[in-house]
């Protein structure tokens, strides 16, 4: 009965597993260890059928053997059972040893991607979702009872021209160069964090408003990039939380505010405060127009004249931006200029009204009696700073066929101080012809020091200096000044400003020989400039009028 437990269905089963998990060389083996299996129930066979025991073999050795035979052959199943389960095992430790390779992948790409979101790749500061949420946690702090948090807002003052101007790859450098001076300037408990763009953040324990002046204080040394020396220019809005129900996203607006109105101011810091907000709308409503404007062709150039101090002879024009909305009063630039230079406006209104004004002044010297008319435009810095505005100018010249000699392009000093490319911009102009005037003389600090180093044709004195004439004996000492260094550098000064006679006539006995003012003209549209051509010339008032007649 053992041996034929051999021959058991189980058995078999046993046996084909072993062979699967074997191969061919143990079917071999496994074949050869089946003979004692077989032999067994095969002797048990034959003693039933023949009765006694086979060449005397008693029944004890009989049994002796069979029991032997079916030993070896449960060995041999129980080692190709060990065997699979080794194989088995193995199969089981590599695919937990896989699994534990993509657990830790998934972990560590967990932990990179909190990374990104909590801080910023570029300067490593916080994230703004770290700074909204951390914002949150302080006020419900000071809800149950802890400190009122603080914030300052901060944004770098025409980084966009730094991009413009040195490429991306300058700006984040630029911007990287903040972050670690920001991380400086505040003690570790203040969370900084860069909200996107040239935006910073910083959350505040303590006193806001020495907060805002040390941060000033640390941004304020120049940095040198490129072979350029870069001020950093910021403004700062700072407010503090006001109410129970005041939120993260209130903070943060009323900062935003704040700040927008230190840039207005010119840059530092300013404090929120409740009629900020109306202010501020207006500034969007304003922007919002002064975009419609540009697109519907209302930003247009008016000209004031300039003439011959001397004789009243008019020599030229100079074109000034007036906002011309239908059914309202022209607006002059002092009302929106500012807007449009902290919003990059300015650049798009410069060469609309410089296409403008050249494609008039050509058709004034349609006339051959006009052809030593001269021209002045305004160009800001921010249009200055813009790499290939020099071939922009030039070629506006060439399409409306006025020569370059008979265009000036007035700056300011302050452009030039700022960027030493302006002046390299400038030079290849007036290689060209264009001529460069200097405008607001005399305001600058370092306007003597600039004008041996840059390219100047004229120099403008401010209307300052002009509305202070016969005022106190005082007030001639700096225009004479001034024509005095004009002669010397041989470059021609121009008087602004004149609305009177007295003046005038101080200006002349000064040595002044060109001037332009109310005295002269306001500036006008360009249809109503063609009477004041008529009065000055009168051979050329003839021709325009026989040229609108035909």
């Amino acid at each position: 009965m053992v041996g034929l437990a051999a021959l058991h269905p189980s058995m078999i089963r046993l046996t084909q597993l072993r062979t699967r998990a074997a191969g061919p060389g143990g079917r071999r083996r496994l074949q050869a260890l089946l003979v004692p299996a077989r032999f067994a129930p095969a002797l048990m066979l034959y003693q039933l059928l023949s009765g006694p025991p086979l060449g005397g073999i008693s029944d004890g050795l009989f049994a002796a053997a069979a029991t032997a035979a079916l030993l070896a052959l449960v060995v041999a199943r129980g080692r190709g059972l060990l065997t699979l389960a080794e194989h088995r095992s193995e199969l089981l430790s590599d695919r937990t040893d896989a699994l534990e390779t993509a657990l830790l992948a998934r972990e560590r790409a967990t932990q990179d991607l909190r990374r990104q979101v909590d801080h910023d790749t570029l300067t490593g500061l916080a994230s703004r979702d770290r700074f909204v949420d951390t914002l949150d946690s302080e006020l419900a702090a000071w809800n149950a009872g802890g400190s009122r948090p603080s914030i300052a807002f901060l944004d770098l003052n025409d980084f966009k021209t730094v991009n413009d101007t040195l490429g991306h790859d300058a700006g984040d450098l630029v911007l990287v160069e903040v972050a670690d001076r920001l991380r400086s300037a505040l003690p570790a408990d203040h969370l900084i964090a860069r909200l996107g763009g040239d935006e910073f953040a910083v959350l505040i324990h303590g006193d806001p408003e020495v907060a805002a002046q040390r941060l000033l204080l640390m941004l304020r040394p120049p940095l040198l990039l490129h072979g350029h020396e870069l001020r950093p220019e910021v403004s700062i809005g700072v407010t503090t939380a006001a109410g129970l129900t005041c939120s993260s996203g209130d903070m943060l607006r009323e900062a935003d505010v704040a700040m927008y109105t230190a840039k207005r101011r010119g840059g530092g810091w300013a404090r929120y405060q409740s009629g900020m907000s109306a202010v501020l709308l207006e500034q969007l409503d304003l922007r919002s127009g002064l975009v419609r404007a540009l697109a519907e062709g209302e930003i247009e150039p008016w000209f004031q004249p300039v003439v011959d101090l001397g004789s009243g002879r008019l020599l030229g024009f100079e074109a000034l931006a007036r906002w011309c909305r239908p059914g309202h009063p022209a607006v002059g630039p002092g009302e929106w200029l500012t807007r449009a230079e902290e919003t990059g406006l300015v650049s798009a209104i410069d060469r609309a009204v410089l296409c403008a004004a050249v494609t008039q002044f050509a058709a004034w010297r349609g006339d051959s009696s006009c052809e030593d008319l001269e021209l002045s435009v305004n160009l800001s810095g921010r249009t200055l700073q813009q790499p290939g505005i020099e071939d922009e100018v030039l070629e506006a010249l060439r399409g409306a066929n006025v020569p370059p000699d008979r265009l000036i392009l007035e700056v300011t000093e302050q452009v030039l101080i700022k960027d030493a490319q302006v002046g390299e911009r400038l030079q290849r102009l007036r290689a060209a012809g264009v001529r460069i005037a200097l405008d607001d003389f005399g305001t600058g600090w370092s306007s003597l020091s600039y004008l041996g180093r840059f390219p100047v044709d004229l120099i403008k004195l401010d209307r300052s200096f002009t509305a202070e004439l016969g005022r106190s004996p005082a007030a001639e000492a700096i225009p004479a000044a001034i024509v005095h260094l004009a002669r010397g550098l041989s470059i021609q000064a121009v008087a602004e400003g004149v609305e009177t006679h007295d003046q005038l006539q101080r200006l002349s006995r000064l040595g002044f020989r060109v001037g332009q003012g109310y005295l002269f003209g306001r500036a006008r549209r360009a249809v109503e400039c063609q009477t004041l051509i008529r009065s000055s010339r009168p051979e050329i008032g003839k021709a325009i009028t026989l040229g609108a007649a035909g």
